[in-house]
């Protein structure tokens, strides 16, 4: 629904102190027993509200104090519902007749909305039930489907029928604003600072940390800063629904993927023909995939990989470098679709017929490279490891790929091929006019404002709705279902299609991306450094004048034309240097760092390699508070932390780290949102999905660069190895390091005791319920001729892709396992893996039932 729908918009937020659970006795036991290791809680001081009555415009904020802080003392949400609609009856902002004919059928409508709800909808006392009312999305809780329905009493002895649609501004905020505070920063509010307080020993301290402390002693502060929060959540809100209103959306979707969906679909007259859908024989009013997509699904799903990622040395180097990205990459990737001729798809074994860049092409093919090729462009797929390009073997791909590869020299034999043509080659072009709507909404705007990076948010988010669910049709052995938790229901669930999901455009978007990186590593002359990709850039010694030389090959003239079609100005650039630097320590894939700087810009290289320091690091020069907009220092100052971790680090170093408790831990437990300490190793070894070579010591620290591996299973024994070696204590920290591993794993280790597989929570659960025979996996009984010996489950796990001995399986039968009702594992990759194969195998037992609590 839009918020003229509404009858009243209250944005809300809870203001709350956090206190140990385990030790108050305030707190009921049963409530301590609930939460068991999880010994913190909320003390809930207030309830913030602003009101925005859409009729008029009028907007006004108060306070709802809780009568003390305990438990107790908090409200219920159809309590807090009645107040808010008594108080806003009493100031104006609803008209009391309204209230009193709501109605089953003429209900009152509202609309809440908080910032990161999850914070907040704990707050209230029947959280338990409450959250079971809303929808999870994205780690938090908003409104899909149908609006809760609850009854509240306003005023005494009167009934009043509500609907609550829920809105959590946090998943229709842009990039940068996930906090309330970065939201009201670009929203230009004013920024306000709680006083420092006196706590009970006589200590001074941050107001922050003692919300109870400020709201007695700094009351007028306390109110003005509780209210700000609720405040700025409406005034989000209400931005993002005018403009919804200007997009003629007609409701204001939950999600920003869900706007741009929502607007896509008002560009193009015949969805269903670009999305190749059509009428089902048995259900004319369904839509179903046409045979074409439907018969070849797990073909098409088989050439969608992600990004080309990879890191080409290892080290600290020296001079000038450059991190170079492909302007608008997946919207520009985008203007290539039209609506398909799937009744013309052929199915060839024609290279020449499959290595075009106007079609839809997919193939699987057998391929092998000339030895000295620097930069191979085929993906393997190895599963868990990603991809990685190899000088020989098989790739599912697509056809911009395979005219990079024909102009590298590469031998190819197509085993399996499909091309598609387009209805129209020059018809109309859907994200074409999506992405100039986008960029024309964008120039409206200030460079930076809120509706400027909203409506850059939309555009990148359209890709996301084609690919989504589309990864678990794979059958090339790296199927990955990703699970999702229903709040509705408390269980996981395989992630969806959108209505957008789309079998041929998804893996032709990242084939094309992966293309021209590909062809601009293949370009580039062989003085110049590399050092890594990643989906749409790559850091090298490149200057300007190389870097543009590198894109003039077929595929990235072809690329710079649908550039032309979607950029404001008709600009064909592909190119846009992000960063510079002199000194950089690289280590793996998305890890690398600025030690020097140098060059025109100074914002400091920072890919983190997916870990994050326990605290921000904030530089001397400014503590990361100097207001200067795009202010590099802090980052420079955590690069250099990351240098100084990357020395000291063991094999099994850790990084302490706090996160917020996962919503299917708190969903079943009720628990407040709390912050809990994690520890996790600090990986930053090389990845080895290329050959070390040319190996040094450099300022201390093993330096090497690398070239292709020949064949995948060359890298995967290689990499085996090398996680094992480090898994007994070893890092390679100087070239002598390396060539101690070189020379473990050229020896022999029959005989000496092997080094023992590192089982996830999920794996060893599964294996120890095989193994003790429980929930309805009997043990074979002679008599009855019934049931599973133990060979036989062994060979299932090992069929599932776990793989186990019959000797091994039984040294598990003694072992206790946790109860597992009511726990939560967190699934891996590899669990994913193994629950789709469990599913198959055995999906109608008690056991993989009660996994699936």
């Amino acid at each position: 629904m839009r918020l003229t729908d509404a009858d009243l918009v209250i944005g809300f937020d809870t203001e709350f102190v956090r206190v140990d659970i385990s030790e108050n006795a305030e707190v009921p036991s049963e409530v301590r027993d609930r939460v068991s290791d999880i010994k913190s809680g909320n003390h809930v001081l207030c309830y913030s509200v602003s009101f925005y009555q859409p009729s008029t415009g009028a907007r006004k904020s108060g306070i709802i104090y809780t009568e003390g802080a305990g438990p107790k003392h908090r409200l219920a949400f159809n309590t807090f519902i009645a107040k808010v609609v008594n108080v806003a009856v009493e100031i104006g902002m609803l008209d009391r007749n309204r209230v009193d004919a709501a109605t089953k059928k003429n209900k009152l409508r509202l609309v809440i909305c908080a910032h990161f709800s999850r914070a907040d909808l704990p707050g209230f006392r029947n959280f338990d039930a409450l959250k079971k009312k809303f929808d999870g999305v994205r780690k938090t809780y908003t409104t899909t489907g149908n609006p809760y329905v609850l009854t509240v009493k306003p005023w005494k002895r009167k009934d009043v029928l509500v609907s609550v649609t829920l809105r959590d501004t946090r998943l229709i905020a842009p990039a940068g604003a996930g906090s309330l505070k970065a939201l009201g920063n670009i929203l230009g509010f004013d920024k306000l600072f709680l006083p420092d307080v006196m706590d009970e020993r006589g200590a001074q301290i941050p107001g922050i940390t003692r919300m109870d402390i400020v709201k007695e002693q700094h009351p007028i502060q306390f109110e003005d800063y509780a209210k700000r929060d609720a405040e700025v959540s409406v005034e989000w809100l209400i931005q993002v629904d005018s403009l919804c209103g200007e997009w003629e959306l007609g409701k204001l979707p939950p999600t920003i993927g869900g706007i741009a969906t929502k607007k896509f679909k008002t560009l193009i007259t015949e969805m269903n023909g670009f999305l190749g859908k059509v009428p089902d024989p048995n259900k004319p009013r369904t839509r179903v995939y046409h045979p074409t997509i439907a018969n070849n699904l797990s073909f098409m799903a088989n050439c969608f990989h992600g990004g080309r990622n990879e890191c080409f040395s290892n080290g600290i180097f020296t001079g000038d470098y450059f991190d170079w990205d492909v302007i608008g990459a997946y919207t520009t990737a985008m203007a290539a679709f039209r609506e398909a001729s799937w009744d013309d798809a052929k199915h060839t074994k024609c290279i020449n017929e499959l290595a075009r860049l106007d079609v839809l092409s997919f193939a699987h093919v057998k391929f092998e490279f000339p030895e000295s090729t620097r930069f191979p462009s085929l993906p393997i797929d190895v599963g868990n490891e990603g991809l990685i390009y190899a000088l020989s073997g098989e790739s599912y791909t697509t056809g911009p790929e395979l005219v990079v590869a024909l102009n590298q020299g590469a031998k190819i034999n197509v085993i399996q091929g499909l091309v598609i043509p387009w209805v129209d080659r020059d018809g109309l072009r859907p994200c074409v006019e999506f992405t100039k709507h986008i960029n024309q909404e964008r120039k409206k705007h200030k460079k930076g404002s809120p509706l400027e990076m909203l409506a850059k948010e939309i555009g990148n988010s359209l890709f996301g709705k084609f690919a989504q669910g589309l990864s678990k049709y794979k059958t090339d052995g790296s199927a990955t279902s990703k699970r999702i938790f229903d709040t509705r229901s408390g269980e996981y669930k395989a992630l969806p299609e959108s209505s957008m999901t789309h079998p041929a455009l998804a893996p032709m978007i990242t084939g094309l991306l992966r293309a021209v990186l590909s062809e601009v590593l293949a370009n580039l002359p062989a003085h110049v450094d590399v050092h890594s990709v990643t989906t749409d850039g790559w850091l090298s010694t490149a200057s300007e004048a190389v870097a543009r030389m590198a894109t003039l090959g077929p595929v990235c003239r072809y690329f710079s034309d649908l550039r032309a079609m979607v950029d404001p100005n008709g600009s064909g650039e592909i190119l846009e240097l992000k960063k510079t630097a002199r000194k950089v320590l690289v280590c793996k894939t998305r890890g690398a760092f600025t030690i020097e700087r140098g060059g025109a810009l100074n914002s400091a290289i920072l890919a983190r390699a997916g870990h994050r320091l326990p605290e921000p690091v904030n530089c001397a020069k400014c503590a990361g508070e100097c207001g200067v907009a795009g202010c590099s220092e802090p980052d420079y100052a955590e690069a250099l932390t990351w240098l100084s971790q990357f020395r000291s680090r063991a094999h099994d170093t850790k990084i302490l780290r706090k996160q917020f408790i996962d919503i299917a831990t708190q969903w079943r437990g009720a628990h407040d949102l709390v912050t809990l300490a994690v520890e996790s190793t600090m990986n930053l070894e090389y990845d080895m999905k290329r050959e070390p070579v040319e190996l040094i010591d450099e300022d201390g620290l093993l330096q090497f660069r690398t070239r292709p591996w020949c064949t995948a299973e060359q890298f995967l024994n290689h990499r085996t190895q090398f996680d094992k070696w480090v898994k007994t204590g070893n890092i390679p920290r100087t070239v002598d390091d390396y060539q101690r591993f070189q020379q473990w794993k050229g020896r022999s280790h029959r005989g000496k005791r092997k080094v023992q597989q590192a089982y996830t929570d999920f794996e060893m659960a599964v294996i120890i319920m095989f193994a003790q025979g429980s929930c309805g996996l009997t043990s074979w009984d002679p008599k009855l001729r019934l049931g599973l010996s133990m060979r036989e489950r062994a060979e299932i796990l090992t069929a599932a892709g776990l793989p186990i001995t019959k000797r091994a399986l039984e040294a598990h039968a003694l072992k206790s396992l946790a109860p597992i009702e009511g726990t939560v594992l967190v699934l891996t990759k590899r669990d994913e893996v193994l629950w789709d194969k469990l599913g198959a195998i055995i999906g109608d037992t008690p056991l993989f039932k009660l996994l699936a609590i």
